[in-house]
């Protein structure tokens, strides 16, 4: 029994396909089949249902594959200790950051204060490939499926505008009332806009995006400028508009922010580290 064959064998319990496994590892598809066939030769005992386009993990499969995992997980842990003894923590954090900025910044400056020797690649803009990162905070479920997730915050929308707005005197609003009215907006494809698009769609209408910017700051100070109206969050956005700005209720609007990863048992220790304070953070 070798560890590239329990890793093999890992991965394709997951994935349940062994073209995948075999892709991943950069080896034909045979090389993963044949590994899982000696496996099952070595253990005398059959842990995949095979049949013509598939393979699917049976209850042998699935308790030898709750052991191996835990073993991999220790020799990862116990590797990366032996690494930290002799060179201090170290790596590169691959991080896409499509909500909640504020919240992972401070989750970075924590976690730099104690491991300074580890570096950040960051990316706020567009989530296109999902493996290119090893972690990805983000409202998109569709774009991460296949990954596995924890949500971090859900948080309610306010209305927000200028106190000179022609709304800003009316109490009761409905997000109805904003068909025809200037949005101001982040850029195409972050998080904020899909959720506005999606909530005016729900209520029956496209909005009008007049002002976009890929600046929070800017789209808070567009609006304080009375240049149209933005759904704020309640968290990520606290505190930060002027009292020139108002908030409404306009109903039951929310976005939930999730820490999506792949295979998190098997991220190096201080991915997993960073991914714990970052839901540390948000829960404080």
């Amino acid at each position: 029994m070798e560890l590239l064959q329990l890793i093999y064998f890992c991965d394709a319990a997951k994935t349940e396909n062994f073209s995948q496994t075999a892709k991943k590892f950069h080896v034909p598809p045979s090389a993963i089949s044949q590994s899982v066939h000696r496996l099952e030769t070595e253990l005398s005992t059959v842990l995949f249902y095979r049949d013509a386009n598939r393979v699917k993990l049976n209850s042998e499969g699935k308790l030898f594959y709750d052991a191996v995992k835990d073993a991999l997980t220790s020799l990862e842990n116990a590797k990366a200790k032996l690494e930290e003894r002799k060179n201090g923590v170290c790596g590169e954090i691959r991080l896409f950051i499509g909500a909640n900025r504020r919240s992972v910044t401070l989750a970075i400056e924590k976690y730099r204060a104690l491991y300074p020797r580890v570096s950040f690649l960051l990316n706020h803009s567009t989530l296109n490939d999902v493996s290119a990162y090893d972690l990805v905070i983000s409202h998109d479920l569709a774009r991460c499926a296949g990954m596995e997730r924890r949500l971090l915050r859900r948080e309610k929308l306010y209305l927000a505008m200028s106190r000179m707005h022609p709304l800003a005197d009316r109490e009761r609003l409905t997000l109805s009332d904003c068909a025809g009215e200037s949005f101001v907006s982040m850029h195409e494809g972050s998080s904020l806009r899909e959720v506005t698009e999606t909530a005016c769609k729900n209520v029956g209408f496209l909005p009008k995006f007049t002002v976009q910017s890929d600046d929070p700051a800017y789209v808070r100070k567009y609006v304080e400028l009375g240049m149209g109206v933005v759904l704020a969050p309640e968290f990520s956005w606290d505190g930060q508009f002027s009292d020139r700005v108002i908030l409404r209720d306009v109903g039951e609007i929310y976005r939930d922010t999730y820490l999506f990863f792949h295979h998190f048992a098997t991220q190096p220790l201080y991915v997993r580290r960073f991914a714990e304070m970052l839901v540390e953070v948000f829960e404080e």
